[in-house]
């Protein structure tokens, strides 16, 4: 009996155990889908804090990554800024010097480094001159101002040529009359206005230093003096010492764009030796003095202290010839003036002259045989292969 009743107390257990069991069953199925959709929750937010982190990073990133573009940017443009002001600087300082400030000018005209457009210098043995490479090119030669002689303006092309910074001086000139017994120089002079033929400025204080400016010479002594030079210098054979001539001159006391003065365009006494006029206390200063009046290449002196040999005959008509044979805007190349004449071409002014009527184009004649005490010369050393050609 008492099995039996084990046994219906068993099986009436049964049901309600059976629910237990299920519902055990079930909560941990709860539980388990529970802790599933937490940890898939979980998983949801750490992606989601992942995929905001690497958002952030990657705008980040690109803010980063814009800021160091526009800085490369920048760098690169100021970089191109620089070079570009550079290259313009270059440009106005070689071709349009005349657009600085004068202060500007005779500071960059005084440093060694301008070789390009203020000239390569050399030194010519054994006289010692001190030479500048005028380059080659086309300039703006004569004035439309000028009602004589010195117009119409015109371009003219002439080879790269060297000439001298300083007239030739006394020391250079002595060594010549020594080497070769040649007579030293004597000419003309005014003493109390009156004229005095038998000068000897080697004996006058006026005159006689060392380096000033040899004056009282012809043109046949200063055409003497380069055929010294060029028997005794080791020159290769397709280059001569010379005297200049005009358009070699010209070039190289006004520049390239044809300044009226070597300055500059405007007129300034105290940048030259001039207007001593018959004052018996007036006269030469040293060839290197007052290099405020130097000419764009560098030369001293073009106007001023001594009057300047050129190697063409004078013609008041050669500029107008010029213009008629001119082809393609170039007037002519290599000019050397007329092919005779009665008069030599001086150039430059001396100190007894007046600036209010000297220019760099101002043009003069003389008879060869002259012998003044306003009267000198620088040379040049040109290639002797270039082709001469009259104006």
């Amino acid at each position: 009996m008492s099995g039996e009743g084990v046994h219906d107390h068993d099986s009436d257990a049964g049901p309600h155990q059976e629910e237990i069991i299920n519902l055990t069953q079930a909560d941990e199925t709860t539980g388990i889908s529970s802790v599933d959709s937490q940890v898939s929750l979980a998983d949801d937010l750490i992606a989601s804090c992942t995929n905001l982190s690497d958002a952030k990073l990657t705008g980040a990133t690109k803010k980063i990554n814009r800021k160091g573009n526009w800085r490369i940017l920048f760098a690169i443009n100021a970089l191109l800024l620089f070079i570009a002001g550079i290259l313009i600087a270059y440009i106005i300082i070689r071709d349009k010097p005349w657009l600085l400030p004068e202060s500007v000018q005779l500071r960059l005209r005084l440093l060694p480094e301008n070789l390009h457009y203020y000239g390569a210098r050399t030194v010519r043995e054994p006289d010692g001159a001190e030479m500048v490479l005028v380059r080659d090119g086309a300039f703006a030669m004569g004035t439309q101002l000028a009602a004589r002689d010195e117009g119409p303006r015109h371009l003219v092309y002439t080879s790269r040529f060297f000439i001298d910074r300083y007239e030739v001086t006394n020391r250079q000139y002595r060594a010549f009359c020594e080497a070769k017994g040649y007579p030293e120089p004597a000419g003309t002079t005014f003493v109390n206005n009156k004229r005095s033929d038998d000068f000897m400025p080697w004996q006058s204080e006026r005159f006689n230093r060392d380096d000033m400016p040899v004056v009282c010479v012809s043109y046949a002594d200063a055409h003497e003096y380069t055929q010294w030079l060029n028997a005794i210098l080791p020159w290769d054979s397709d280059w001569e010492t010379d005297l200049p001539t005009e358009a070699e001159w010209e070039k190289a006391a006004a520049g390239m764009q044809g300044l009226p003065y070597p300055w500059g365009s405007t007129a300034d006494p105290k940048r030259v030796v001039m207007g001593g006029g018959y004052d018996e206390t007036a006269g030469l200063k040293d060839a290197k003095a007052m290099p405020s009046g130097m000419s764009p290449f560098g030369l001293h002196h073009c106007l001023g202290n001594a009057k300047e040999w050129c190697l063409d005959w004078y013609n008041p008509s050669t500029y107008s010839l010029r213009i008629q044979k001119g082809r393609n805007g170039i007037c002519a190349t290599d000019p050397v003036g007329p092919s005779d004449g009665q008069l030599r071409c001086l150039r430059g002014g001396g100190w007894a002259d007046s600036l209010s009527a000297i220019r760099c184009q101002t043009r003069d004649g003389a008879e060869p045989g002259i012998k003044r005490d306003d009267v000198g010369f620088r040379c040049v050393v040109r290639l002797k292969a270039r082709a001469r050609r009259k104006s």
